[in-house]
């Protein structure tokens, strides 16, 4: 072989070695790796699904009952939780409860606060595609918003969707021609905190007059006292078909003769009652012992000769809620065959470049050699 043709096939051959080299460099020395395991499944971009149920809220105005929220959410692990605005005619009486798996384990935190439950995933949690749950809270009606004998529309609103239920409210039957006694916390978001003054609302009720001769003896239980300056009547005077008072005004202070009284109780003496109408004693007492269950306040009436023994308590809602949950693993994509991404940057390049023109620096000198 000529000296010239050795030469021109050398040439040839570093110039295909060369072009080899933007095929082969980009993977060259880089690190074997899985793919990327794409978008998430449809399971894992669904959106939240929840309800909302209120069993035993059509029992009393005056009664607590438990609401119910179940929800189930696919992308779990894309958030953190979740809120609902909770209608303005309840009033909630929990701070809040955990929601639990069958073993124990911690799926969710809810704090419920003013008109908002607000669920808190927790770290364990996050870690699962789907997390459903149901918990409960304590709730009553404000009575200011709402009343005996009503149907009402409650609303609830959550991340994109919102939730109605309607409930009716029966209406209480009362019978004006007995002398009645009862209570209620001013304000029911007071049942699980600690009470302001005068939390605890009282009435004594005369039947239906006419009534001549009418004393009154009251007796608080422990718990509780009474604000003798908060004493007053009320002239019932129109009252419809189940006994409900349409029309009442207020008596001057000193219509009811009040002949003693402590923060325990009082004794007085009631004016006269017209035919058609009736009296109401009210007073109030204020929470000394945040920790009891119930207050009690006990009356003895002595209508025209006749006796009378009543006994009403209000009791405080146990502020808490229950919960539970589970968790379920989403199934992701199966890894697919070991591939080389490309390297990054010039540093990929070097290794191969060096050892391809000391191959081809090689091939030149053997073949210089044969042509001599």
């Amino acid at each position: 072989m000529s000296r010239t043709r050795a030469l021109v096939l050398a040439g040839i051959s570093i110039v295909v070695v060369l072009l080899a080299i933007p095929a082969v460099g980009p993977y060259a020395l880089s690190p074997w790796s899985r793919p990327d395991p794409g978008p998430a499944t449809d399971a894992q971009t669904e959106a939240l699904s929840w309800s909302v149920s209120l069993d035993d809220a059509s029992s009393n105005l005056w009664e607590s009952f438990p609401v119910t929220i179940t929800w189930s959410d696919p992308a779990a692990r894309t958030g953190d939780g979740f809120s609902l605005t909770l209608p303005a005619e309840l009033i909630p009486l929990s701070d809040g409860f955990d929601v639990r798996t069958a073993t124990g384990e911690t799926v969710a935190r809810a704090a419920v606060d003013d008109q908002s439950l607000t669920v808190t995933y927790t770290e364990a949690a996050l870690e699962h595609g789907t997390i459903t749950g149901t918990g409960s809270f304590m709730a009553g009606w404000d009575d200011t918003l709402v009343g005996a004998g009503e149907d009402v529309t409650l609303v609830f609103a959550g991340p994109a969707s919102s939730a109605e239920a309607t409930v009716r409210i029966p209406a209480d039957r009362v019978d004006a021609g007995e002398p009645r006694l009862y209570g209620y916390w001013r304000d029911r978001a007071h049942e699980d905190r600690v009470a302001a003054a005068n939390a605890l609302q009282w009435r004594f009720v005369t039947p239906v007059g006419p009534l001549s001769e009418t004393s009154v003896e009251v007796e608080l239980s422990d718990g509780h006292r009474l604000n003798c300056a908060e004493i007053s009547g009320r002239l019932q005077t129109s009252f419809a078909t189940n006994g409900d008072v349409i029309d009442a005004h207020d008596l001057p202070a000193d219509s009811l003769n009040v002949l003693s009284c402590n923060s325990s109780g009082f004794t007085l003496d009631l004016p006269n009652v017209a035919a058609g109408t009736a009296l109401m004693v009210q007073y109030s007492s204020t929470v000394t012992d945040a920790a009891a269950q119930s207050y009690t306040a006990s009356a003895r009436a002595t209508i025209d000769e006749r006796t009378h023994e009543f006994t009403s308590t209000i009791e405080r809602t146990i502020g808490a809620g229950t919960g539970h949950g589970a968790m379920t693993h989403e199934p992701t994509a199966a890894p697919g065959p070991r591939t080389q991404p490309p390297a990054s940057g010039a540093l990929g390049w070097i290794p191969v470049t060096a050892l391809t023109l000391l191959g081809a620096a090689g091939l030149l000198y053997r073949i210089t050699r044969r042509a001599r």
